[in-house]
């Protein structure tokens, strides 16, 4: 089901699925034009045994685009308002992927109360970012969002992949190319990454939610700026702070959730059972 909720005057899309006692919110890593059709094997696995909440948040898929600063606080209180706009209940299992993590791991050190889990789909770590130059980062996506003919080049390349993928009707393709365009390189996702400096800053003068159980999936690091060892080190180091850790290792890159969603939904499905124990 694809609900519009409105927030601060803008409209945020978010879509639903399954059912039962436990509900999973996805978090979409940054820069993906359309998280609903990126994330949808992993949504339709994971709501056989749950409900699954997608907030496209703004600048994303569906969702109109925001003004607002892009730090951790205006996220998730953006987050936690469509919640409640869509009569979510809490607590919820908070599932992010890559550096959607810092926006759940930002939720569960100010309102512990309201995540009962962390699950990491190969989530970049605050450590992980020693070894990621943001600066280039941000140098890089201005420059692309100054080169019109580029991005609608690099837009219509991912839609022509993910409707492949997935194999979406011609009569919704060009809607779809439409909104991937009018996201992709957006000042939203400038915002973004010029927000990072101060977003891991943030998150680490705030204390580890080390009660929370928490649970990755890790990559082999095809796709992300690192080694293999480098990055799933960073993520060890994460989890050794935690009360109640355990983590998968598949040899699949960063988007091992478009390869592997089946599995990745019974591990989820079969480790909340025990984990509800340690809460």
């Amino acid at each position: 089901m694809n609900r519009d909720v409105t927030i601060r005057g803008r409209r945020m899309h978010a879509c639903l699925l399954g059912g039962g006692d436990t509900t999973i919110v996805l978090l979409s890593g940054p820069c993906i034009p359309l998280p609903q059709l990126e994330y949808r094997p992993l949504i339709k696995a994971m709501s056989q045994e749950a409900l699954v909440v997608l907030l496209e948040k703004f600048g994303y898929g569906g969702s109109d685009t925001t003004s607002q600063r892009r730090d951790l606080q205006h996220v998730v209180e953006e987050y936690r308002e469509a919640l409640a706009s869509l009569d979510v209940p809490l607590p919820v299992v908070l599932a992010a992927h890559s550096m959607g993590f810092l926006e759940a791991l930002y939720w569960a050190q100010h309102y512990p109360g309201e995540v009962s889990a962390l699950v990491g789909i190969d989530p970049a770590t605050p450590g992980s970012y020693q070894d990621f130059d943001t600066h280039k980062a941000v140098k890089q996506l201005t420059a692309l969002s100054q080169k019109p003919l580029l991005r609608k080049m690099t837009a219509d390349r991912y839609c022509r992949q993910l409707f492949r993928r997935l194999d979406i009707p011609n009569q919704r393709r060009a809607d779809l190319q439409a909104k991937a365009l009018h996201n992709f390189a957006s000042p939203v996702w400038l915002a973004e990454a010029q927000a990072l400096p101060e977003n891991l800053t943030t998150i680490k003068e705030a204390p580890l939610p080390r009660a929370t159980p928490t649970l990755f999936f890790l990559s082999n690091g095809r796709g992300t700026s690192m080694p293999s060892a480098v990055w799933r080190q960073h993520c060890m180091d994460f989890l050794g702070n935690m009360v109640y850790s355990e983590y998968v290792l598949l040899d699949l890159p960063h988007n091992f959730y478009q390869l592997a969603p089946e599995l990745i939904a019974k591990k989820i499905a079969a480790w909340l059972r025990p984990a509800a124990e340690h809460e």
